[in-house]
């Protein structure tokens, strides 16, 4: 999809009234049927790859006959000339019957063809006077363009050399998209709602016309049609639409439309826009696209409502400055607290990519002091090893995102995590370099809490290599930690080598490891000034499976079934002097994956090592469908068995851990039939006698048309919690999702978000209704949108 914008004159925005307003919402128009999203930057990258968009119109087909296909084949991309009518000249025409008086004057019946090396004409009859070069058809004129753009009355009186002319009775101008035939990729930059594309057309897609590869992107009908050259049209008194079919839901009436076909631009005198034949927008001058090409200009605004904020009108106003970078400014008046600019740069190079989002609202009416947000991120590849990442944010207060972000996953957010890192891959090593800065954003959370600032970190990792029947491999870690309130920081220094002894077979493996973790403190506290601390820590593991496997009939199916017994054991020394160590990134993380407790260490970070010796005993069952080799189930149980107390903790305040097993495991995972699957993990514990954690998950997919997602959660501490996620399209035109969080023991939504959005070729129309927590509070938000698909709307 391309960003197709409207330029309005200046003299008509003079004022900063409610008109102005009304008067932007009416300003995207343009004659080019692809949604316009400022989101989509149209770049030619050296590789020629290209980009297509997420929704496409399913416009008409030109319908052109045999022979202007044929032609348009050897105009638009051969351009040779044909046989010479007349000597001085370089037009042929061609009829079922000619006839010459022999002064000049000649009369050509039926199946008339008209061209030069640029033109054609179509026609039932026609006459020519060699002396005026004055050429006049009659009959079901069609005259197509280099472009293949074709324009059809029942009279057109030209200059045949020239092409100079008008169009009478019944005029009518299609202005028609080629499609191409080239596989399209997506370069968007994850973690953007924007993304950067890039666009190039294969000289191969020249070879193969047929009719689906005209359509129809605009067309109009007018009085008359004035054709200046090749490449401008005057249009007067049309009636234009970029709907398919004989009753457009919109259309544009005009009084003079002029078509530049070397520049792909149009201006237009009064133009009226017309929705279900009902005027809802006027313009005395308007300049529009008549391609697919980027064009500065206002984009369809944006509606809504939230509670603490009031009525929210945004204005999105783009500028094509380059073919590899753009902007976006986009003013928004929000009722309760002032005007609000919004702007976004996006770049793209030949290795690069990357976006500046910034937004200010002075002196908001509610917080009474200035408030802005600013972000950056980048992305640069300078080989196929060695690649380049910023991420950058900052907010004015920790309010700013529940009072301004549009969707709920930012709001929920409770830092700003700024990072740049540099990484370098490839099969022996990999090496990282990151700087990391965390800034609490929420007013709720204590700010000696937020995560250590890594300033900055470095990772080399030594991959696995083959030593005779060994296996060895390294990774060691240079990290400076330092906190805004917190009295200890400083640095640690990781090395951790590992030599194995893997014994790999079809029908099972054993892998005996050890490894040392060694680690050293350089440490700075208020209280101590500074000093150090360090020890190494071995761990030694045995890893062991068999596979065995059997021929099962499910649901009328040839099924594979295995069995595969895993038994892993780890012991890692107690050692006391781990107190010492302060706590820069360690925790017990995640437990609540079968995996988990196949892990060389229970903490995750670098600040721990967990004293233990234990065996895990696990085993899983998978059921393959042999037709098509996809796995259709698995189901896991384990549980692990402890020798002896744990010591460790996350602090010397945790108490010893000395539970001789662990709660009972079971995963499971498995297609009840092609559109309906179930997931979960539960463990039971025998000492309250009781699950102590649930996690249900069932998902539902019909085609790429409706997929949901229910969830229910009973976490660690016995809280409760129901999720859904459903996406649905019904029709051919309308989508809707719905997303919620219900807390049981609270009984109240957590947050709710509920969307719909109509599509066609012609406009479309959306609702946003989100429902969430703000500052302990629920607050209401809703947005809405309207859009003329290719004008600007989105």
């Amino acid at each position: 999809m391309q960003a197709n914008a409207i330029w309005i004159v200046p003299a008509v925005i003079s004022s900063m009234n409610s008109i102005f307003f009304r008067g932007i919402f009416m300003a995207a128009i343009s004659l080019a049927c692809i949604p316009a999203l400022p989101s989509d930057l149209n770049i030619a990258l050296p590789d020629g790859s290209s980009h297509g968009g997420p929704w496409s119109c399913d416009l008409q087909t030109a319908g052109f006959s045999p022979a202007v296909l044929q032609d348009l084949e050897r105009i638009s991309f051969a351009r040779r000339s044909v046989d010479q009518f007349h000597g001085n000249g370089s037009v042929s025409i061609e009829a079922d019957n000619i006839r010459s008086d022999g002064k000049g004057n000649w009369l050509m019946i039926g199946n008339v063809h008209a061209r030069n090396a640029q033109d054609g004409v179509f026609a039932d009859r026609a006459e020519f006077n060699e002396v005026t070069r004055i050429a006049r058809f009659f009959g079901n004129v069609l005259f197509y363009t280099k472009d293949g753009h074709p324009l059809s009355a029942e009279n057109m009186q030209i200059d045949i050399d020239m092409f100079k002319g008008a169009m009478t009775d019944n005029a009518q101008i299609h202005i028609v998209e080629k499609t191409p035939s080239i596989p399209k990729q997506d370069h968007s930059i994850s973690g953007f709602s924007s993304s950067l594309l890039s666009s190039n057309q294969d000289d191969q897609s020249r070879r193969s016309q047929s009719n689906s590869n005209y359509r129809f992107s605009a067309k109009a009908v007018a009085d008359t049609i004035e054709v200046n050259g090749e490449n401008h049209h005057v249009i007067h008194n049309a009636t234009m639409t970029t709907c398919p079919g004989e009753n457009p839901d919109v259309e544009f009436t005009a009084s003079e439309v002029r078509l530049d076909h070397e520049r792909g631009q149009g201006r237009a005198e009064n133009l009226v826009v017309r929705f279900r034949n009902v005027p809802i927008f006027f313009f005395p001058k308007v300049f529009f696209p008549i391609t697919n090409e980027r064009m500065t200009g206002f984009l369809f605004p944006r509606a809504g409502y939230q509670g603490r904020s009031g009525l929210i009108l945004s204005f999105p106003y783009y500028l094509n400055l380059h073919p590899q970078y753009d902007m976006t400014v986009t003013p928004s008046v929000i009722s309760k607290r002032g005007l609000q600019i919004h702007g976004e740069t996006r770049y793209v190079t030949k290795n690069s990519k990357g976006v500046f989002l910034g937004e200010i609202l002075p002196d908001d009416d509610i917080y009474k002091d200035d408030r802005y947000a600013l972000s950056y991120r980048h992305q640069q590849s300078y080989s196929d090893s060695v690649r380049l990442a910023v991420d950058l944010e900052k907010v004015s207060d920790s309010e700013y995102r529940s009072d301004f972000a549009d969707n709920i996953d930012s709001r929920a957010s409770v830092f700003l995590r700024q990072r740049v890192s540099l990484a370098f891959n490839n099969q022996y090593i990999r090496v990282n370099t990151r700087a990391m800065r965390h800034e609490v954003i929420s007013s709720h959370f204590r700010e000696s809490a937020q995560p250590y600032d890594l300033l900055p970190e470095f990772r080399l990792q030594l991959q696995n290599q083959d030593i005779s029947i060994f296996e060895f491999g390294a990774r060691t870690e240079l990290t400076r930690y330092r906190h805004a309130v917190n009295s200890i920081d400083g640095s640690r220094f990781r090395f951790i080598p590992h030599l194995s002894l893997p014994i790999r077979k079809v029908y099972g493996f054993l892998e005996p490891k050890f490894a040392l973790h060694s680690i050293r403190y350089e440490l700075r506290d208020t209280n101590r000034d500074r000093y150090r601390v360090h020890e190494s820590i071995p761990v030694w593991s045995i890893d062991s499976g068999l596979y065995f496997e059997r021929n099962i009939t499910l649901g009328g199916k040839e099924h594979l079934q295995t069995l595969e017994p895993r038994l892993f054991y780890l012991n890692i020394p107690a050692i006391d002097k781990q107190d010492e160590f302060p706590k820069f990134d360690s925790g017990i993380g995640n437990g609540n994956t079968f995996h988990h407790y196949f892990r060389e260490n229970r903490f995750f970070g670098g600040d721990r090592v967990g004293d233990t010796r234990q065996v895990t005993a696990g085993l899983t069952s998978r059921f393959i469908d042999q037709g098509s080799g996809s796995q259709t189930g698995k189901i896991s149980v384990g549980q692990v068995y402890y020798f002896k107390d744990r010591k460790i903790g996350e602090s010397a305040k945790t108490p010893t851990e000395k539970n001789d097993s662990s709660d009972l495991l079971l995963e499971f995972d498995g297609a009840l039939n092609k559109k309906w699957g179930i997931s979960g993990f539960t463990s039971w514990s025998d000492k309250l006698g009781k699950f102590s954690y649930i996690s249900l998950l069932s998902r539902y997919e019909v085609s790429n048309r409706t997929s949901s997602e229910a969830g229910y959660i009973r976490d660690s501490d016995q809280r409760e919690y129901l999720k859904l996620d459903h996406n649905s399209k019904f029709s051919s035109n309308w989508l809707y999702r719905i997303r919620t969080h219900y807390s049981i023991p609270d009984d109240r939504l957590q947050f709710a978000e509920i969307s719909g959005t109509y599509l066609n070729c012609c406009w479309s129309f959306g609702v946003n209704f989100q429902r969430y927590q703000n500052d302990r509070k629920m607050d209401n938000r809703v947005m809405i949108s309207f859009g003329l698909k290719g004008l600007g709307g989105n």
